[in-house]
């Protein structure tokens, strides 16, 4: 029986709107870091030489924090995940066919493949997975000292696994975060995605209605934003992720009807079906996004 996810399950917008709050020279160097981002992009999109997509191979490893309990997930339930994350990022999910129509022509295939890392840091092989037992597991807190097991960033994709985040009151119930590029002090440690552990992959302690919470923050690692930006909760104020293909909106929780999404700008149907929205209609990226 699927359960309705609860409000605001990301807290990615949040965790970094209160590291600013604490340190507002972090929200400076995130600033500084998007004009630089946002010029390479410019370039990109002006390079009228291009003449193939780039496929990208990222190597992941699997922080899991336990304390012997529920939260030690299996192999196979992040083998899942990570099979949910290529079929999303290479455009391979059969519910694109429920897309609607203003979007059906703007789908992005992002051509990126996840893999669990076979090396680690010092040369050894791994299987991706680390396993370790750590009290805070049961409530994470999110600060900077926190992230004691991160690998090298430039590397590979760190993803922490919890029992359940609680970074400050209110933030019980949330399914996980990833600190955007440029966020966080030059220290890589925070450069990383947590996840609670009953919204990893499909089986297991997690179901398939919470299946895409990882695409969704590992979309955030990768520099995107809520589909309405990233100064409010969804639901609340019209806004826009700097993507142009990515209509204005406010965000949905529940899947509207096509008209029913039309808050923003009259006659304008918003991309509630975007995995950077909170809604479990969520099924694609844009090429704009890609």
């Amino acid at each position: 029986s699927a359960q309705a996810p609860p409000q605001n399950p990301c807290l990615s917008a949040k965790m970094m709107q209160a590291n600013f709050q604490k340190h507002p020279e972090w929200r400076q160097q995130y600033k500084d870091y998007q004009l630089q981002l946002n010029a390479a992009q410019n370039a990109i999109v002006n390079n009228t030489q291009r003449t193939a997509v780039a496929n990208y191979t990222i190597p992941v490893v699997f922080h899991v924090l336990h304390q012997n309990g529920v939260e030690n997930i299996s192999d196979a339930q992040i083998m899942d995940a990570m099979a949910i994350l290529n079929r999303d990022y290479n455009l391979q999910n059969t519910d694109t066919s429920d897309v609607i129509a203003p979007f059906k022509n703007i789908i992005g295939n992002a051509h990126i493949t996840f893999e669990l890392a076979k090396i680690d840091p010092n040369g050894n092989c791994t299987s991706g997975i680390d396993r370790f037992y750590d009290p805070k597991t049961a409530s994470w807190p999110g600060n900077l000292a926190d992230y004691i097991y991160t690998w090298d960033p430039q590397m590979y994709l760190n993803i922490y696994v919890v029992k359940a985040i609680n970074v400050w009151a209110g933030s019980a119930g949330a399914y996980g975060y990833a600190n955007n590029p440029g966020s966080f002090p030059t220290s890589y440690r925070m450069d990383v995605v947590v996840m609670v552990q009953d919204a990893v992959g499909s089986i297991g302690t997690s179901m398939p209605i919470y299946s895409r919470s990882l695409t969704h923050e590992v979309g955030h690692w990768l520099n995107l934003q809520h589909t309405w930006g990233y100064l409010t909760d969804a639901g609340i104020t019209c806004g826009d992720d700097q993507v142009t293909d990515t209509p204005v909106t406010q965000g949905f929780f529940n899947c509207p009807t096509q008209t029913g999404a039309q808050i923003c700008t009259p006659g304008v149907t918003e991309n509630y079906q975007n995995f950077m929205d909170m809604t479990i209609c969520s099924v694609m990226f844009t090429n704009g996004q890609v």
